[in-house]
């Protein structure tokens, strides 16, 4: 701690910038006088302070990218001949899709999502106890798929397939009350 309080090093970058007051000033400067060590770390601190001063301020950021896209303008056009070429490939794919798109017009192979034909969907809700694999089994054998659910209530949405018959598989749901706690049309 005594040999902290006999070296000024923290008042040394202050007299290298010259901005110490002038009674600590001739503090420092006595005690320089006296000690090497502290010359040298103030003639280390001086050439820092000399090149930092001597170094170029950087342009200011605004001013880099401006002239980045000022050299950018300037390319002569054959660097961006490839562009022309680019926007029409993209215009072309575009207008494929597009022609793709507008000229299936096969009714049955095409249906909106969310529209199904209506009476094939029913409502269900299934008993808690239920498994996975008798769910499973009993929808096969109607045959149907789940399309929603559960909701808020826990009711599921099954949508039959166009060869099975509403009424008799909601019989056929009716009946299984080990699995099912309600079911109805949607």
């Amino acid at each position: 701690m005594q040999a902290e309080q006999e070296h000024p090093i923290e008042l040394l970058p202050f007299f290298a910038n010259g901005t110490l007051e002038a009674e600590e000033q001739a503090r420092v400067a006595t005690h320089l006088s006296a000690c090497g060590a502290c010359r040298d770390e103030l003639a280390f601190l001086q050439a820092l302070h000399a090149g930092i001063r001597a170094a170029e301020s950087p342009a200011p950021i605004g001013e880099t990218g401006w002239r980045r896209l000022q050299s950018a303008l300037r390319k002569p056009a054959r660097a961006r001949r490839w562009l022309p070429w680019a926007l029409a490939a993209s215009l072309a794919v575009v207008m494929v899709q597009g022609v793709l798109l507008f000229r299936h017009t096969d009714e049955a192979a095409y249906q909106p999502a969310g529209q199904v034909h209506a009476g094939r969907l029913l409502q269900v809700r299934f008993r808690p106890q239920a498994t996975e694999s008798a769910i499973r089994a009993l929808l096969q054998s109607l045959p149907a798929q789940i399309v929603s659910g559960p909701g808020a209530l826990g009711v599921y949405r099954i949508r039959l397939a166009p060869e099975a018959d509403p009424e008799a598989a909601l019989a056929i749901l009716r009946r299984r009350q080990d699995l099912i706690e309600h079911a109805a049309r949607d």
